[in-house]
């Protein structure tokens, strides 16, 4: 990651699945709650933890609130509101302790010391990363999830694994260059098919890429 050369000079706010490593860099973070969500229906469904089926109802009801004031050309959810939204996420997670206090995962012969239970794991981590699952409640321009960064580099492991990887330095520098231009002007609602046939033209048209007000 230091070697890519992105997020070891990165300010802004990183979306990203929760792993180890990326909690290492001097930026603001925001988890992808689309992978949360999978997480509390995995172990709302199979472990019938009732705090769980709570905490994903809740997630989802501010996502949905989050939106409709998206819709109603709002910049922030009201501070009562968002206070609202942070009493019902610590109430859930005190129900948690009540209901798991230090719970273990079941005996493995010969295995050692117990682990801590799935359940009691994502509600630790729910607790201690709780600013960065929230970040979409305190920032309307943060996605909730990290799927359009997925889909922008889809099509590049599409070729890795159809075409066995590329043939040439070059080749890939060419394909990210044309990738990453048409991802940020589809991003900022540009013609794609005007754009390629200006710059067969010889005319350039440059994405603004300046950081909103």
């Amino acid at each position: 990651m230091d070697a890519i050369g992105i997020l070891p000079g990165f300010q802004g706010v990183s979306v990203h699945d929760g792993w180890r490593s990326y909690w290492a860099y001097d930026c603001q973070h925001a988890t992808c709650n689309v992978h949360l969500l999978r997480d509390l229906t995995y172990l709302a469904e199979a472990q019938h933890q009732d705090w769980v089926a709570q905490m994903k109802d809740l997630v989802l009801s501010m996502k949905e609130a989050v939106e409709q004031a998206r819709a109603e050309g709002r910049s922030a959810l009201y501070p009562l509101e968002v206070a609202d939204w942070q009493t019902q996420y610590q109430t859930i997670l005190l129900q948690a302790d009540a209901a798991q206090p230090g719970e273990l995962s079941p005996p493995v012969k010969g295995k050692g010391r117990r682990k801590q239970s799935a359940a009691r794991n994502l509600r630790d981590r729910l607790s201690k990363e709780q600013e960065a699952v929230l970040m979409f409640l305190h920032n309307l321009a943060m996605s909730f999830d990290k799927n359009l960064a997925e889909r922008d580099v889809r099509m590049t492991k599409v070729q890795q694994k159809i075409s066995g990887c590329f043939r040439s330095f070059a080749g890939a520098t060419a394909f990210c260059r044309i990738r990453g231009d048409l991802s940020t002007q589809r991003k900022q609602g540009l013609a794609l098919l005007n754009a390629l046939e200006q710059f067969l033209l010889g005319h350039l048209i440059f994405p603004d890429c300046s950081l909103p007000e």
